[in-house]
């Protein structure tokens, strides 16, 4: 079955409780939300995330609005998770994630203007720190090298933000080393990303800025 027919055929029944039954041509899964699957290998695992996010009821809390933007990204819903996650910024102004969820799908969506943008009102709004690199720059590095210049500038934020103190996933510094094409270390935070359980391998199986790596066979 295609993608499109396997959506037609899919839905969500809530089963009770937290309790979720996932239909689809004529075969049934069912789970606890809470034990929803981070990302699977088969197209009815994918279509469960689009399913469970575009199931969820509109005003829930930020990290319920933020788990339902990650199954439509993990769903290969780009778009979808664009909105919502637009949506989610506009009820929640105050959330860093919420904001680093829309630039970050902006960017994945190839609107680097949007991505510009919306940096130069997080700052103006005083919505983000002052670390490493500022809009100003990230405007600058577009101009001059598009995509490949907003991936730049933000391995230079990421040390910002590690130098000062906060965590930074290693997921996050390989998307932009794979972005720019720089396969072994790319290859060499995932390992690390790995060992230490990250969640956000999550995207490791729909998001385009892993294409550069797919060929490889340690990516495999």
């Amino acid at each position: 079955d295609s993608a499109a027919e396997i959506g037609t055929q899919a839905r969500v029944i809530r089963m009770g409780g937290d309790s979720v039954m996932f239909v689809m041509a004529g075969d049934t899964t069912w789970f606890d939300r809470g034990e929803a699957p981070t990302a699977s290998a088969t197209e009815m695992g994918r279509m469960i995330q689009v399913a469970m996010a575009n199931d969820d009821e509109a005003g829930g809390s930020v990290s319920d609005e933020f788990r339902s933007i990650v199954r439509l990204e993990i769903g290969g819903r780009y778009d979808a998770a664009l909105v919502r996650a637009q949506s989610a910024l506009e009820r929640f102004p105050a959330e860093p994630i919420l904001w680093d969820a829309v630039e970050r799908l902006s960017v994945v969506n190839g609107d680097l203007d949007s991505a510009v943008e919306l940096r130069e009102a997080r700052t103006a709004q005083g919505a983000v720190a002052s670390l490493g690199p500022g809009a100003d720059e990230l405007a600058r590095r577009v101009d001059d090298d598009g995509v490949a210049g907003y991936w730049a500038w933000k391995l230079d934020e990421l040390d910002a933000r590690e130098a000062a103190g906060t965590p930074v996933s290693p997921v996050e510094r390989a998307a932009a080393h794979s972005a720019l094409g720089q396969v072994d270390e790319a290859l060499a935070l995932l390992e690390e990303a790995v060992r230490a359980r990250d969640p956000r391998l999550a995207s490791l199986r729909t998001d385009p800025v892993w294409d550069p790596l797919r060929p490889d066979d340690r990516f495999k």
